[in-house]
C-alpha cells in the first residue's frame, strides 16, 4: 500500500515549467564605483568589504561616485540589449545604495623581515579594519 500512496503523489504532482521572473530595474545591472579610493564592481545584493567608514550598523550609504554603469540583456526582456553608461570621470546623477552589515578586523597578516649574518630578525602582524556593506540598488542617472 505504501509503495501506490509514492506513485499516487508522483502522478498527481504538476511538473514544475520555468517561467520568467519579472524583470526588475535593477536585474543585470552592474555599476563600478570608487570608495575611499579603490574602485569595485558591484551587483545589486551582492555584499562587499571595504576600509572602515565611521557609520552606524544598519546606515544607508549613497554612494555618488559612480564610474560606470552597465545593464547587461540577463536582466531584460528577450530582444533588448543592454547599455553601457561611462562617465568622464563620474556617471552623471548615478548613484549606488548599500547597507552597513558590520564592522570587524581582516584575516591577519604578518610581516617578517629578516638581516641575514646579523640574527636580526622582527616579525610583526596586521589586521585591516573593515567595514561590510551590502549593495542593495542602483540608480542610473540621465
Amino acid at each position: 500500500m505504501a509503495e501506490n500512496t509514492a506513485s499516487e503523489k508522483k502522478a498527481k504532482t504538476p511538473k514544475a515549467t520555468k517561467k520568467a521572473a519579472p524583470a526588475s530595474e535593477t536585474a543585470g545591472m552592474k555599476a563600478v564605483v570608487q570608495l575611499a579610493g579603490k574602485q569595485f564592481t558591484v551587483t545589486p545584493g551582492q555584499k562587499i568589504s571595504v576600509d572602515r567608514m565611521e557609520l552606524d550598523v544598519g546606515a544607508q550609504l549613497v554612494i555618488d561616485d559612480v564610474r560606470l554603469i552597465s545593464s547587461n540583456s540577463d536582466g531584460l526582456a528577450s530582444g533588448e540589449q543592454g547599455t553601457v553608461l561611462i562617465g568622464t570621470p563620474k556617471v552623471a546623477g548615478a548613484k549606488v545604495i548599500a547597507k552597513v552589515l558590520a564592522h570587524n578586523k581582516g584575516k591577519k597578516v604578518i610581516i617578517y623581515k629578516k638581516k641575514r649574518r646579523t640574527g636580526y630578525t622582527k616579525s610583526q602582524g596586521h589586521r585591516q579594519l573593515l567595514t561590510h556593506l551590502q549593495i542593495e540598488e542602483i540608480v542610473a542617472g540621465r
